[in-house]
């Protein structure tokens, strides 16, 4: 079953080759404004970008937070059930994670930035 998987996210992460021309990650402290700014999130430990039973096209999300993705490579995607992780590194320090269900139809034959997203979160990475 671990084949599986790995072999399912190594495609969906190939079908998105080429998002970006040209990966300029952000620095940290740029990344920290957003951070601090939806820092108050909801109890479920997501932020307060896309209401609960919402979804918002991931360019939308992405513009609310201020966050430009043609900076950004490729995102990683890991599948669990019904919902996809599409997962972007901002920085050395934070992670944007937005879920897209799988098995909308709303969803089918759309490009990245146009699939409806929910759960929102933007992690913080430990430094080691």
């Amino acid at each position: 079953m671990k084949f599986v998987t790995h072999a399912v996210v190594a495609l969906l992460c190939t079908a998105y080759s080429g998002f970006a021309d040209e990966v300029r990650p952000y620095e940290d402290a740029q990344i920290k404004v957003v951070y601090e700014k939806y820092l108050e999130r909801r109890d479920d430990g997501l932020l307060k970008v896309v209401p609960a039973g919402e979804t918002k096209p991931i360019s939308e999300i992405f513009r609310i937070l201020g966050v430009d993705p043609k900076r950004l490579g490729n995102p990683v995607v890991a599948s669990m059930n019904m919902v996809d992780f599409h997962t972007w590194q901002l920085s050395d320090g934070y992670q944007l994670s937005i879920m897209v269900a799988n098995n909308d139809p709303g969803n089918r034959g759309k490009a990245i930035l146009e699939l409806k997203g929910y759960g929102v979160r933007l992690k913080q990475m430990k430094k080691r």
